[in-house]
């Protein structure tokens, strides 16, 4: 089961990959890591918007699992917000 992490600054205006597809399920945690202010990330696919996308509070961590296939983007209300993810392939 290879991990991987990685940590993306988001922008309010074009959502960022932050969880490129592949051929097997993914297991997926995401954190939001804005400690000190309320900056909201929204994630979802690629037309996330922060009316459109699941809201995750500041210093929130999500669960998900990605199907084959399925890659995942967020945005943020807040320039400059940062979001980590740690993934794990299911092989």
């Amino acid at each position: 089961m290879p991990i991987t992490q990685a940590h993306y600054t988001l922008g309010t205006a074009i959502p960022t990959k932050i969880v490129p597809a592949q051929s097997i399920p993914q297991k997926v945690f995401v954190h939001n890591a804005e400690h000190a202010q309320s900056d909201e990330v929204f994630i979802g696919n690629a037309a996330v918007s922060t009316t459109n996308g699941l809201h995750i509070h500041s210093d929130e961590t999500l669960q998900i699992e990605l199907d084959p296939g399925s890659d995942l983007w967020a945005i943020s209300d807040t320039d400059g917000s940062i979001v980590h993810t740690l993934v794990m392939k299911q092989d």
